[in-house]
């Protein structure tokens, strides 16, 4: 990167494409290594170069922007910093957006991915209702999705799912949640074995919905089922609540 800062100052056209990919690539590595708060820094530092280069030429530089856009929210929001991330999140799903209308094939998966982080945010920040159609719509994209290919994108719908009844759950919706969850458990026993970690979350969230509110979601899940509520659901969530 120190190289690349070097060059920058000889010829800033020809190699600050080069310093944003390294700049990018070093907070990559700094979150890796459990360094959040200096890769968020960095990060920014990425969105900064990569506005520079759209400003240049938007159609070649727009990907790298959302991505780094959308990677700083990420950061922020693992530093314990949900506020300040929601506007950059907001940010990364409309250029995301934008660059669907030019490829909906290419970017439509890094759309889905967006829209249902988020969502979470969103959740997380207390603005549940909000939450909502957003995560309804990360859910209808990834169903797009798998219905190009399904191997590849089931454990991203799996996910959208999963946050729906996460989001729900913040909301206080609890036998609403059941609904994605249920279905977030089929598809999640489909899922290849690196991605079967996810089971546990949807198993440990119906518990929390069914201590919140029994009566509800036992009902729900008679609805959707056919059968009873199975006991590992009467159990006491694990992780944390709503």
């Amino acid at each position: 990167m120190r190289l690349r800062r070097e060059l920058v100052t000889f010829n800033r056209d020809a190699y600050l494409p080069d310093l944003a990919m390294s700049v990018t690539n070093h907070a990559t590595w700094l979150a890796e290594v459990g360094r959040a708060e200096d890769a968020a820094r960095v990060s920014k530092e990425a969105i900064g170069i990569y506005r520079e280069l759209v400003e240049l030429n938007r159609d070649v530089y727009l990907p790298g922007l959302a991505a780094s856009v959308n990677n700083h929210a990420t950061l922020l929001a693992e530093v314990g910093r949900a506020e300040d991330a929601v506007p950059v999140s907001e940010e990364a799903v409309r250029l995301r957006r934008e660059l669907v209308t030019f490829n909906r094939d290419a970017y439509l998966p890094d759309l889905a991915a967006s829209v249902n982080n988020h969502a979470t945010l969103l959740a997380e920040v207390g603005r549940a209702e909000d939450a909502v159609p957003v995560s309804e719509e990360a859910v209808r994209l990834h169903r797009e999705l798998v219905a190009l290919n399904r191997d590849a994108y089931q454990p991203g719908y799996t996910k959208s799912l999963t946050a729906m009844g996460y989001v729900l759950l913040f909301g206080s919706r609890y036998g609403d949640a059941v609904t994605p969850l249920v279905e977030a458990l089929q598809t999640s026993r489909e899922l290849p074995e690196y991605a079967q970690d996810i089971t546990e979350t949807i198993a440990d969230l119906l518990r929390h919905a069914y201590a919140k509110d029994a009566a509800g979601v036992a009902k729900e899940w008679r609805d959707i089922t056919g059968s009873e509520v199975p006991d590992w659901v009467r159990q006491p969530p694990t992780g944390p609540g709503d």
